[in-house]
């Protein structure tokens, strides 16, 4: 018996292995490929060293690794009970394509540790191939949980990759006026991304370059009166081109930058920064800072 559960074990190390090793080195290639083609066409203006992308390669790989051990640990709606009481904000922290709340565990943990941070809760989206206007529908019904749960009328979202698109259309087509504070994303597809051929759904169909659906987005964003904040890398793996993680195209490219309203690293891969020191300084700044 115990042989027979070892063996079935070492089959499912072992592909968790290789799908980690097979996603990052697909995506790592076409990122690569990208930064090629512009560089050839004369429109990158810092080239990036072949080492910091095999760097990034690695971390992505151990991060999809790691997420398969943390998948079964937080499959069910887990609410923060820190700050409950208390005159902070809520938070919500709404999750990516084909991800789940455990995604958030170690940049969760890392945001309570500030004792002015909180109540910070999370959620899953499911099925995983609806379209971003059901899913915000789910995000609807967690948001009417939690104000009841914390007595505040007003939360903060704060989304990564799709999840960053959930947060946005709820904000602008399904909020109740006053109700969001401000809105942080993380790595997310506003201008569509490259890499959403390889994906399957509603939701896919939706982050392609050039849909209708982020069109539409978009052009309410840049006209909302909602405070904005975003975070892209420049070595993004799955938002191809990085500058489509803002909505607008009339933000510098400048390395590092960081003002206001968003901040630009140049050396982090899509999951790493959800467990970058860097993202969660700033996400706190921002979450602090008085609207």
């Amino acid at each position: 018996m115990l042989a027979t559960i070892w063996f079935v074990a070492k089959i499912l190390l072992g592909i968790m292995i290789t799908f980690a090793i097979f996603h990052a080195l697909v995506t790592h290639f076409l990122l690569w490929f990208e930064l090629r083609l512009k560089s050839l066409q004369g429109e990158l203006t810092e080239k990036i060293p072949i080492l910091t992308i095999a760097k990034s390669f690695c971390i992505e790989a151990c991060c999809t690794f790691i997420r398969f051990f943390l998948y079964p640990f937080l499959l069910f709606s887990e609410d923060s009970s820190k700050g409950k009481g208390s005159q902070a904000t809520p938070i919500l922290l709404v999750h990516g394509y084909l991800q789940n709340q455990t995604d958030w565990l170690w940049f969760k943990r890392k945001l309570q540790e500030n004792p002015e941070i909180g109540p910070i809760f999370s959620l899953n989206l499911f099925p995983p191939f609806n379209s971003i206007t059901q899913f915000s529908e789910i995000l609807k019904e967690e948001i009417e949980k939690i104000k009841a749960e914390t007595k505040q009328d007003k939360i903060i979202l704060i989304g990564h990759s799709m999840g960053g698109l959930v947060c946005s259309y709820y904000s602008e087509f399904l909020a109740k006026p006053g109700e969001i504070l401000k809105v942080i994303t993380i790595g997310s597809p506003f201008q569509g991304t490259r890499l959403a051929a390889l994906g399957f759904g509603e939701n896919v169909k939706e982050m392609s370059p050039r849909s209708s659906f982020l069109h539409h987005l978009t052009s309410r964003i840049q006209q909302s009166k909602i405070p904005y904040h975003h975070i892209a890398s420049q070595l993004d793996n799955m938002i191809v081109p990085w500058q489509s993680a803002f909505p607008g195209h009339s933000h510098s490219h400048h390395n590092n930058l960081v003002d206001a309203n968003k901040l630009i690293l140049t050396d982090h891969g899509h999951l790493r920064m959800l467990v970058s020191p860097k993202v969660v300084h700033q996400v706190a700044k921002w979450v602090l800072k008085a609207s």
